[in-house]
């Protein structure tokens, strides 16, 4: 009885040592953490779906106001834009020859600001709202009084042939 006590003993040591020899072994490692991720993926999309339940109200509130918001957000937009262009046009030079100016260049292309640019024989173009004119200097008039060596009259020009 005393052999097959001790040997019996030996049996029980042998398996828990297989069993924790198997448990500690790489593999068996391996596939104890893929039965735990296992779990914790089944468990996931549960515990998930317990803690957005409640964000999903807001979320569908938020779904129906972003079509209205991005509404307002373009009128908004267009809006601006419309006001950009108002203002744009009522500074524009285009505007300004609609209203009966003209822009004068002499013959480099220089706008002429100041009739002091300018000697009788002169070539200049106005530019008016449709189309352009060109001719010749005769007279420079300075804010009422002729410039030396020019005559008394006021500017006029003649179209060049």
């Amino acid at each position: 009885r005393a052999v097959r006590a001790r040997l019996e003993r030996a049996r029980v040591r042998v398996a828990n040592a297989d069993a924790l020899l198997a448990r500690s072994s790489p593999s068996r490692r391996l596939a104890l953490l893929r039965q735990r991720l296992d779990a914790v993926q089944r468990r996931l999309p549960t515990a998930m779906r317990h803690r957005l339940a409640p964000l999903q109200p807001r979320l569908d509130a938020a779904r129906r106001r972003l079509p209205v918001a991005v509404g307002h957000r373009l009128l908004a937009a267009r809006e601006r834009i419309e006001r950009s262009m108002r203002t744009l046009h009522a500074v524009s030079p285009l505007a300004t020859l609609e209203r009966g100016y003209a822009i004068v260049m002499d013959a480099s292309a220089r706008v002429v600001t100041d009739v002091a640019q300018l000697r009788p024989g002169a070539q200049i173009e106005a530019r008016v709202a449709r189309g352009s004119v060109r001719a010749t200097v005769t007279d420079v008039v300075a804010n009422g009084h002729a410039p030396a060596g020019t005559t008394a009259k006021r500017s006029r020009a003649k179209p060049r042939k």
